[in-house]
Parts: C-alpha cells; structure tokens; sequence
C-alpha cells in the first residue's frame, strides 16, 4: 500500500469516526431525556456534548494537516531521491565516455610496431583526459588519485613501461573511478577549514555528494564553486542532524533504509 493510499484510508476513517461520535452523541441525549433528566442537567449534559464534539473536530482538523504535512514532505523526499540519481547517471557517463576512448586506443594498438612508439602521445592524451575529469569530479582522495596518473605517465615517458601495459593500468584506474559511482563508504582524508587543514572521517554518496565530520564533532559538505572545491560547515541545525544520522548508519553498517541527505535544498511543497 502506498503512502497515499494510506493516507486517504485514514482520511476515510476519520469521516467514519467522526460520524459515529455524532450518534453516540446523540444516543447519550436521547438516554437522558428518557430518564427524566431534570432540564438543568440537560443543559449542563448538551454543553459538555457540544464541547466534546467542537474537541473532536479540532483534533481531526489537525489530523488532516499533519497528513497534508507528510504528503508534501513525502514528495519532496522523492524528488531529491530523483535529482540525486540524475546526478549520478550524468557522472557514470562521462566515465564511458572516457572508456570508450581508452578502448579505442586498446584497439588502435593491434598491429603496431613492437617499440610501440606509436602510441605514447595519444596515451598521454588520455591520461590527460581522465586527469581533468578527477579535478573536476568530487574531491574525494584527489590527490591520491592524481599521483596514480602521474606514476602511469611518468613511468610511460620514461620508458619504464612498455604502453600496452601502461593502457592496462589507465583502464584498470577507469574502471576503480566507475565503481566509485555506484557505491557509498566511509573514509579518512584530510578537509581544509577556515585555512587549516586536518584530518577527518567522509562519507561519500558515491560520486555525488562528500560529507565531512572532524574529530571535534563538526559536519559539513564539499562544494564547488566554479572550478574549485570548498569545504563548509553545516550550521546547527536540521543538516547537521541529518549528517550525523548518516555517518552513524554508516558506521553501524546500515546499509538499507531512507535517509534525508543533508545540505540539499528543500523542494516547494505541491499539495494535492
């Protein structure tokens, strides 16, 4: 049964409950004028009834808007759910398009001449094109990632090398950079805040989104502005909350359930 679905059944409920007040209301009346009730009793017994029936309707009008509430917190978690996928879809094909480039050139080799000269030039136009999507790409472990490529062209320039075998490490490096878009994990590296370096846990949603939490208890995010990668802190408040139930699944291992991913912007709210 779907969320909606519920909520209408337990709007219908509500009409149902409200209707059987009303005549059990109107029995307790019936009973007391039937018993002989004196007319002061009466009185007194139809105002407690009619502020018992004003009672019951407040509480269900504001059962109404807590179910109005949740169908519109409900589609805003949906639709963060479908940006964020949007997301990862966009950066899961920039990598193919990088390993059909690097297929190309596996294929180009058949054939070559044995020194395989022929292929330095256009190897390192491929490290160069994996190198800039890394800059570009979420700052997780960048320097680390980096240096690998640097290794491989160096190590390919200088001969040490043969580039049959410097293509398989740059398809091997690709393929660790796809995986990394399909699953989430935590980490260590090291954040720059208001000028300082240190050392903090992360938490990335696959290539899409890097949480921070330092050892003093703060949280933040990753943000890019331009070209450049930041680090903010969340204030105190609903993302930091959010942020911290996410590093603690993680660190529980909880890998199935819902979870409000921190420092998205809210969606309107759409009534239906």
């Amino acid at each position: 049964m779907t969320p909606q679905h519920s909520l209408r059944d337990a709007g219908f409920g509500n009409g149902r409950r409200r209707a059987a007040l009303s005549v059990i209301l109107a029995i307790i009346s019936c009973v007391a004028l039937g018993n002989g009730a004196r007319a002061e009793d009466v009185d007194e017994m139809a105002r407690k009834l009619t502020a018992m029936r004003a009672e019951v309707e407040s509480l269900a009008d504001e059962l109404d808007l807590s179910q109005q509430r949740l169908r519109n917190e409900l589609d805003s978690l949906a639709q963060q759910k479908a940006d964020l996928e949007i997301q990862i879809d966009r950066e899961q094909i920039r990598l193919r398009e990088v390993q059909a480039a690097i297929e190309r050139q596996k294929k180009s080799a058949t054939g070559l001449s044995e020194s395989g000269a022929e292929l330095v030039e256009p190897l390192r136009g491929d490290i160069a094109a994996v190198r800039a999507y890394v800059k570009s790409g979420l700052p997780f472990r960048a320097p680390e990632r980096l240096a690998e490529l640097d290794r491989i062209e160096e190590d390919l320039t200088s001969g040490r090398i043969r580039p049959e075998r410097a293509a398989s490490m740059l398809w091997a490096f690709v393929e660790d950079e796809f995986r990394l878009t399909a699953d989430s994990g935590l980490d260590q590296q090291v954040v720059s805040l208001g000028g300082e370096d240190q050392l903090a846990q992360v938490a990335r949603l696959g290539m899409v989104m890097l949480l921070f939490k330092t050892n003093d208890g703060r949280f933040g995010h990753a943000v890019k502005s331009g070209d450049t990668w930041t680090y903010e802190e969340f204030a105190a408040g609903a993302d930091a909350g959010r942020a911290a139930e996410l590093f603690d699944a993680f660190e529980k291992n909880i890998r199935v359930g819902y979870f409000e991913v921190p420092g998205v912007p809210a969606k309107r709210e759409v009534s239906r």
